[in-house]
């Protein structure tokens, strides 16, 4: 099994849309993805982290993970995301 972290930064002005984006991410590899654990996202509740959200995954394999990219839903929300963001995303994969 395999877990993913994302950390994304959202511009204030652009947080309402991401969230609707996120929670459509998140809905459609729900319904859609084999191979699915979990997949949640939400923002960072630190203080100073105003605007930082987190796309926690897990998934039963790294082939499924590398499936989940080639998907209509996940290339539509990297598209969607790039104008909102106030930087690139981090994308952590580990082994649990």
């Amino acid at each position: 099994m395999i877990g993913v972290i994302v950390q994304v930064s959202v511009k204030a002005e652009t947080l309402a849309a991401f969230e609707e984006s996120a929670h459509r991410l998140v809905q459609a590899s729900r319904a859609h993805d084999a191979g699915l654990v979990s997949y949640d996202f939400g923002p960072v509740v630190e203080e100073g982290a105003e605007g930082d959200y987190a796309v926690i995954q897990r998934w039963e394999s790294t082939e499924a993970y590398q499936a989940h990219l080639q998907t209509p839903h996940y290339h539509q929300a990297v598209t969607e995301w790039e104008p909102l963001l106030n930087q690139p995303v981090s994308v952590k994969v580990y082994e649990t």
